[in-house]
């Protein structure tokens, strides 16, 4: 299930941590 759930839930987090990312650059920008 690790290696069916790993490359899930990394996609996942990446995806989130680049949102908050984009999210606080523009924050910063402004």
């Amino acid at each position: 299930m690790g290696y069916l759930f790993g490359p899930v839930l990394s996609r996942r987090l990446g995806l989130s941590m680049g949102v908050d990312l984009l999210k606080y650059k523009t924050c910063n920008l402004d």
